[in-house]
């Protein structure tokens, strides 16, 4: 900061001093001639000079202490951005450690960010790997089937079915891909409506129907009540209970096994649960706690090299921002149920009207 800024900005300081100058030496000339004394205008003029010089004495004290502190916003100022360092440091007066703690604030703040945003990307790049390794998998598959077929190796009925499981795993793929997209803007694609549970589960089911024929398991829906209505994101709450249920019909192979997937809805007086079980291999004790994190896939994951790890993370961090809570229990050979639970919560309605401001 140059000196010059350093006076234009005390300006005002010095006018103001030299009117309160001014305002003294007239209070006391009417005060000498209410009492009839004689003014002597050189006494006076020496006394306004030496306050005068005074103040700059003081000003001038003032700029030498705070120097530092000017040379240094000067420096950060004629530097590029990528060579500031945090904070100014030389900070002398009150005002100036304060605006130092704010920027020490700010700078703590972006950094958070900062990381947060750098770890987000890499997650999402390494997703976006994955996500394009695991598709050459059902191309693949597709371009021997129609080999085969060339070949006359395999007959329509058995192509047909084959084509459909490869169908399957690129939509379900392609989904994964686009709310994992979207989850980055939670809040401008979210509307909270009072959704039928169980005619929505029924309508997951209908949707895997074709899956459910061809592993050869059976759904089965338990309800209390006929008509149970939660409050939440119909289509957010359908994608994670289609990655629920594609979990449960993946790992329902297993030979010995019940074929089935039972979903059961339970209300009390505070909640709703609903809860996906099925009766396959289950998850190992050691694995359990970790089937929310990304590209997790554990033991299971080397049994079936289809699994992405994705599924039951993305799961989670909707059901995050929904406000309700998912958990999971398994048992190895007996199966895994995975249960959501409905409260009230406030912060639904909170998301949607920022969602209605953004719109």
């Amino acid at each position: 900061m140059p000196k010059g800024a350093y006076w234009r900005d005390r300006i005002s300081l010095i006018l103001a001093a030299l009117i309160a100058f001014a305002v003294i030496v007239g209070v006391f000339y009417l005060d000498n001639r209410q009492r009839e004394h004689a003014f002597t205008p050189g006494t006076t003029f020496y006394a306004i000079v030496l306050a005068i010089l005074l103040l700059f004495f003081a000003l001038l004290l003032d700029w030498a202490r705070q120097k530092p502190w000017y040379q240094e916003i000067s420096l950060l100022l004629s530097q590029s951005s990528a060579d500031l360092p945090s904070v100014p440091q030389e900070a002398i007066t009150w005002e100036q450690r304060a605006v130092r703690e704010v920027l020490k604030e700010q700078y703590r703040l972006y950094e958070a960010k900062l990381t947060n945003y750098r770890s987000q990307q890499e997650l999402q790049n390494h997703f976006q790997s994955r996500w394009a390794h695991q598709m050459k998998t059902p191309l693949a598959v597709l371009d021997l089937l129609l080999q085969q077929w060339e070949a006359g190796e395999v007959d329509c009925e058995e192509l047909v079915s084959s084509l459909r499981d490869v169908r399957d795993r690129l939509a379900a793929g392609l989904e994964l891909m686009l709310y994992n997209i979207r989850l980055s803007q939670f809040e401008l694609d979210f509307v909270v409506q009072q959704v039928d549970l169980l005619q929505l589960v029924r309508q997951i089911i209908n949707e895997q129907k074709a899956t459910f024929i061809r592993y050869g398991i059976y759904p089965k829906v338990i309800s209390e009540p006929e008509r149970v209505e939660v409050e939440t994101d119909p289509k957010w709450l359908q994608f994670v209970l289609r990655q629920v249920l594609s979990n449960a019909l993946k790992y329902s192979r297993r030979e010995g096994a019940e074929r089935t997937v039972e979903f059961t809805i339970c209300r009390s007086q505070r909640e709703v649960r609903v809860a996906c079980r099925d009766f396959g291999i289950g998850i190992p004790p050691e694995d359990l706690d970790r089937v929310w994190q990304p590209f997790f896939t554990g033991t299971n994951g080397r049994r079936f090299p289809e699994a992405t790890g994705m599924g039951l993370y993305l799961a989670k961090k909707v059901c995050d921002q929904l406000g309700h809570p998912i958990a999971i229990s398994s048992e190895v050979n007996r199966g895994t149920t995975v249960t959501i639970t409905f409260v009230a919560a406030d912060h639904l309605h909170r998301l949607s009207a920022d969602e209605q401001v953004w719109l």
